[in-house]
């Protein structure tokens, strides 16, 4: 399986499998192992927040896997915490895909918490559309990683100054 140290896999397609929280529990074990893997299909496989906690569980100690959709999952807010509580420690995902989940304001907040300190993700949708507030704070620290906010990691320029430098350079422009 993809947990094998041999396994050369890169892309694994499982959507609309119905491998449910169980079957997303045994491939997040599988991605505490495996080094390959770097897009994860999940969508419409009725995971639920047990799911998606286990596979978030995961992810700060995978620095392979870039691309992760869980569309459709019946995810709600619960695991949407389990997400944001990770993302700071999260070095290799760079897309996450929770569009169609009953994932609310209280869900996207969560997730904006997590964001602002992940240097690392350049995509997030969501899709909750009654907290367009949140979700243009979530665009906006996206948008900061996306121009290369993880550069402050290795300088001492503190972090809170990157936002306003950014202003000032699309300002300019």
């Amino acid at each position: 399986g993809i947990q094998h140290h041999q396994c050369y896999l890169q892309d694994l397609d499982v959507s609309d499998n119905r491998i449910g929280h169980k079957g997303a529990a045994a491939l997040s074990n599988s991605l505490l192992t495996n080094t390959r893997l770097q897009d994860l299909n999940l969508a419409f496989n009725s995971i639920g927040s047990m799911g998606a906690i286990s596979i978030a569980s995961v992810l700060d100690q995978n620095v392979t896997l870039r691309r992760l959709s869980l569309r459709r999952n019946g995810i709600d807010n619960m695991g949407a915490c389990a997400f944001a509580t990770k993302l700071p420690t999260m070095r290799g995902l760079k897309e996450l895909v929770m569009i169609n989940n009953p994932i609310d304001h209280e869900g996207s907040r969560e997730l904006l918490q997590g964001l602002r300190n992940n240097m690392e993700l350049v995509y997030l949708h969501v899709g909750d559309k009654k907290s367009e507030p949140i979700l243009k704070e979530i665009f906006h620290w996206i948008r900061l990683n996306q121009a290369g906010r993880r550069i402050f990691r290795r300088s001492d320029l503190p972090l809170a100054l990157w936002p306003r430098m950014l202003s000032r350079l699309t300002m300019d422009n």
